[in-house]
């Protein structure tokens, strides 16, 4: 399984998000994208790293590497990479969302 969500009990923005992450993991690099800012990259290294996307009464983290490079390689390995080196991030990542807005 490549992607975790949850469902906010409060409505949440993504750049509450994004300041609330860069304190509890300042190690971590963090920019915005898709319209609107509803996502997020999270970016350890160039395979380790996480995405987060606000949907319809959902938040949902993939993990995915967060660089071009590290997708492709991703691919030819189907998907190990996203699943093994990202589960660690995205699970500690999603207890903090999960504590913070459920």
């Amino acid at each position: 399984m490549k992607t975790l969500f949850f469902k906010p009990s409060i409505p949440v923005e993504m750049h509450e998000i994004k300041e609330l992450l860069e304190k509890e993991f300042p190690e971590y690099e963090y920019s915005l994208f898709g319209v609107v800012g509803k996502g997020l990259k999270v970016k350890k290294s160039t395979f380790k790293g996480v995405r987060i996307i606000k949907g319809v009464g959902r938040i949902f983290v993939k993990k995915t590497p967060p660089t071009l490079l590290g997708a492709i390689v991703d691919q030819f390995l189907f998907g190990m990479i996203g699943d093994i080196m990202n589960a660690k991030m995205a699970s500690q990542i999603v207890t903090l969302l999960r504590d913070r807005y459920c």
